[in-house]
């Protein structure tokens, strides 16, 4: 993706290359300044706008509540299989629910690693 000052670099040129050929006067103007409006706001906009949708997609959108999720909704968080979502599950029927989001490092299987992967991706609200 094109930087901030990659579009700004560009729309310069293209101001510059339009004002020089200034055959159709004010109009022609209106339509570079136009051009460079959206090439140094809109687009770098868009480019963050896309980028949060694509972290919202990767953490799975909304937090998974540790205390209330079910073995599917344990899956779907990065390196949580049938195996180690059984695990959470068998520890939270044993002891109750997650005071905390790093209680799960209590669950066997799940390291200072792996909860680190995973701390932004879970509550227990």
């Amino acid at each position: 993706m094109a930087s901030f000052n990659q579009f700004a670099i560009l729309a310069k040129g293209l101001l510059q290359e339009r004002s020089g050929t200034d055959t159709l006067g004010g109009k022609e103007m209106k339509v570079s300044k136009a051009l460079l409006v959206f090439l140094i706001v809109v687009l770098p906009f868009a480019s963050f706008l896309s980028a949060q949708s694509t972290d919202q997609k990767e953490s799975g959108k909304s937090a998974v509540n540790i205390n209330t999720a079910g073995q599917s909704d344990l899956e779907r968080l990065p390196g949580i299989g049938p195996s180690l979502a059984k695990k959470i599950l068998e520890f939270r029927q044993k002891n109750g629910n997650f005071k905390t989001p790093a209680d799960l490092m209590a669950v066997q299987g799940i390291g200072e690693k792996k909860y680190e992967q995973l701390k932004s991706m879970i509550t227990v609200k």
